[in-house]
């Protein structure tokens, strides 16, 4: 063999040396990759399954204190609850560690979800159930009955019951319908066809927990400390709102004997919130900054209701400018009435730009049912009782009295409330972060 036959077989199994050092080096560090890209991942699947858990359990029986730790995966996640004051809305903060070989230390991994108290002021219709609620003045035996969605009536936002729906013919909702039970059916006028335009879901639940009219009742009490009225017990209040920010504030209601002043909203409560308690309070005006009205029956079980005496709008209407800050929530434990005026006709409008929530009775017109027709009433903004609205009667399948309405969600509130607008006691998923 010639010199230069052994230089070239040398030189060739150093080149074959070094050739299987680097393929075998680079199957060494694509296994460290690939096992420290498995360890990140289970650690993250560890974090995001603490997220779920803990998410899981505030939604279904409201706890949000403590934490909670749990083997999952080979590992551990530690689950912490972070609740504000009111707990109206709560972080749930999922971490897990692991050892990553790459760098020969810890890693560590979190997901975050936010839960909160879903505000009644996103439904542009909510009920306990679709059975007539309507309590006269000195009544509170309701008529009960089923109430009906049929063919011209149409919702626009999102609709819940917590019982099931009456529908018959083609009624329209244009946004998502929900309902504890599926709905009761019959064809109306020969056909049962209603349109569900964004879908509908059956078995769910939101609960109205009272205490969202008492917690009212001490923020009303709270926002005394300002030199006038936000709080009275044994009266009845009128309220007559002005573009300019003012409100007339008159005490009794029909003489104003003990108060009848005009004074900035601001003089009234510090709060934002303005309360009767065994009184009742009557509304009407324009107006201009946030404000929440809560009416509460107290020792009389007659009294805490909302009466609407005309037109409440906002001073900049938020149908044409989304961008309006003026915002009127109307809280009565009893009813929500809509006062009597027989100088109505059947081209009157009724404009009402207002979260409207009824604790134990309904929105309603007074005495809807011997009323001459009366025009409409358009309410822009959000309604939530504790049965379904009464408005009008129909005779031979068409309004003898009282009124149509035409109800469509302010979308603002979608996002935001008036002043401590009542929440359902149950809690839903509402931001979701991952690293």
């Amino acid at each position: 063999m010639g010199k230069s036959t052994v230089v070239y077989i040398v030189g060739l199994l150093c080149l074959v040396s070094y050739a299987m050092r680097n393929i075998n080096e680079g199957s060494l560090s694509a296994r460290s990759s690939s096992d420290a890209y498995y360890i990140r991942t289970v650690n993250h699947n560890r974090a995001v399954a603490g997220a779920n858990l803990g998410t899981r359990l505030i939604m279904s029986d409201s706890s949000s204190s403590g934490s909670l730790t749990r083997s999952f995966a080979g590992g551990t996640f530690n689950v912490t609850f972070h609740p504000t004051a009111s707990e109206d809305t709560v972080r749930i903060v999922s971490t897990s560690s692991a050892w990553d070989p790459m760098t020969n230390g810890a890693i560590f991994d979190t997901v975050i979800s936010t839960v909160s108290h879903t505000s009644f002021s996103q439904f542009a219709y909510f009920s306990e159930v679709e059975v007539n609620g309507y309590l006269a003045k000195d009544n509170n035996n309701p008529p009960g009955g089923n109430m009906w969605k049929v063919t011209g009536d149409s919702l626009f936002g999102f609709a819940h019951t917590n019982g099931h729906w009456n529908l018959g013919g083609s009624p329209y909702f244009r946004d998502l319908i929900t309902a504890k039970d599926p709905p009761n059916t019959m064809n109306y006028l020969g056909l049962y066809a209603p349109v569900f335009n964004n879908g509908y879901a059956w078995g769910a639940t939101k609960s109205r927990p009272a205490a969202n009219v008492t917690k009212l009742e001490q923020a009303a009490v709270n926002g005394s400390a300002s030199a006038y009225m936000s709080y009275t017990e044994g009266e009845d209040v009128a309220l007559t709102f002005f573009s300019d920010g003012k409100v007339n504030l008159k005490i009794p209601a029909t003489t104003g004997t003990i108060r009848n002043q005009t004074l900035p909203l601001s003089s009234i409560t510090s709060t934002g919130i303005i309360g009767v308690k065994r009184g009742d309070i009557h509304v009407k005006g324009i107006y201009k900054g946030q404000v929440t009205l809560v009416a509460l029956s107290g020792s009389d079980a007659y009294k805490g209701n909302i009466w609407i005496d005309g037109n409440i709008v906002a001073a900049t209407d938020p149908a044409v400018n989304p961008t309006s800050t003026d915002m009127l929530g109307l809280v009565a434990e009893r009813m929500a009435y809509i006062t009597k005026d027989l100088t109505r006709t059947p081209a009157s409008v009724l404009n009402i730009q207002a979260a409207i929530y009824t604790q134990r009775g309904v929105f309603a017109a007074e005495d809807y049912s011997t009323i001459p027709l009366s025009g409409r009433i358009k309410l822009f903004g959000a309604l939530a009782m504790g049965a379904s609205t009464s408005t009008g009667k129909m005779e031979s399948g068409v309004l003898a009295h009282g009124f149509f309405k035409s109800i469509s969600t302010d979308q603002r509130y979608l996002k935001t409330s008036p002043p401590m607008f009542p929440r359902s006691g149950n809690y839903d998923l509402v931001a979701w972060w991952e690293k």
